[in-house]
C-alpha cells in the first residue's frame, strides 16, 4: 500500500451495487489554479475518482437516483490492537467530513450534472480496510 491508500483498488461485481476497496477521499475546495497546480490533496482526489469511475464501468453499476453510500474508513496504523478492536465497525466522527465524502461519490459518478440524485443515506465506520459501497435505495425491500 502506498502512502496515498490508493493502490491496490478491488472491485466486487453487482450491478445494484459498487463496492471498492479503495480508501475513501474527500473532495477538496479546488480553484481554477488546480487545473495547472499540482495540489496533493487535488491530485489524490482525481486519482479516486478515477479509480471509482473505473470500477462502475468494470461492474457495469448504473447508479438510480436514491443511494445508499457506506464509507469504511482504515483505522490508523498508530492505534493498539486493543483500540482497533474497540473501534471496529463504530461510527467515525472525525474528518473527513461525511458531505466532503457525498461529494466527492457524486462528482465522480455524475461528473456532469448530480442534481437528479434526490435521496441519499450515507455513514462512515471505522474498518480494517478502506472501502466504498455504494447501493441502489430502489433495489433494497424495506419491510
Amino acid at each position: 500500500m502506498t502512502a496515498d491508500g490508493l493502490s491496490g483498488c478491488r472491485s466486487v461485481n453487482n450491478m445494484d451495487k459498487l463496492t471498492v476497496i479503495i480508501d475513501p477521499v474527500a473532495k477538496p475546495r479546488m480553484t481554477r489554479s488546480d487545473r495547472w497546480k499540482k495540489r496533493p490533496c487535488v491530485m489524490r482526489y482525481r486519482l479516486f475518482s478515477n479509480r471509482l469511475r473505473a470500477s462502475a464501468l468494470l461492474q457495469k453499476y448504473i447508479p438510480s437516483d436514491e443511494l445508499i453510500m457506506q464509507f469504511q474508513i482504515k483505522m490508523p496504523v498508530s492505534w493498539s490492537k486493543k483500540k482497533k478492536e474497540e473501534m471496529r465497525g463504530k461510527p467515525m466522527q472525525s474528518r473527513p467530513d461525511i458531505d466532503n465524502l457525498q461529494k466527492s461519490i457524486l462528482d465522480s459518478l455524475f461528473p456532469d450534472e448530480d442534481s437528479a440524485i434526490w435521496k441519499v443515506c450515507a455513514s462512515k465506520r471505522w474498518a480494517d480496510v478502506g472501502c466504498v459501497i455504494i447501493e441502489n435505495w430502489n433495489k433494497i425491500v424495506i419491510k
